[in-house]
């Protein structure tokens, strides 16, 4: 009889396991969140995106060459805690060269979206979509 037990949970522990996989099981207080970034309409390539929660650890993503981001609080854990968000964009970084060299790329996005950031989101449980469309003049 207890070999029988035995062998019904673990035939549900497989079933659950394998309807997960299938079907994308997601934790109830986290927001998937993925989206385009756009500065002037143009996709912002190579750009890093923050959702910074009221209360909470921040979700970053990176802007691929189309714009597209995908957040994750860490490399193994994605999503972003459900809530309002402050959400901050930027393109300044420090690269290192093979040489032993640094470039120091500019910062292409304006204050308003970054480090004065006033741009606030909600995110809500399950999957979503959060483009954010930036504009900036440019001064010749």
């Amino acid at each position: 009889m207890m070999l029988r037990s035995l062998r019904c949970y673990s035939a549900s522990v497989v079933v659950v396991a394998v309807a997960c996989g299938l079907l994308g099981c997601t934790r109830s207080d986290r927001g998937y969140v993925s989206g385009t970034v756009t500065l002037n309409d143009e996709p912002l390539a190579d750009a890093t995106v923050e959702f910074q929660p009221e209360r909470g650890s921040p979700s970053y993503g990176e802007t691929d060459s189309s714009g597209h981001y995908e957040l994750a609080m860490s490399p193994e854990d994605s999503g972003a805690v459900v809530g309002n968000h402050t959400i901050r964009v930027s393109t300044f970084r420090i690269d290192a060269k093979e040489d032993g060299t640094r470039e120091q790329i500019p910062e292409r996005v304006p204050s308003e979206y970054n480090s004065e950031s006033t741009l606030t989101r909600k995110v809500v449980a399950g999957r979503q979509t959060i483009d954010i469309k930036m504009s900036a003049t440019v001064s010749e």
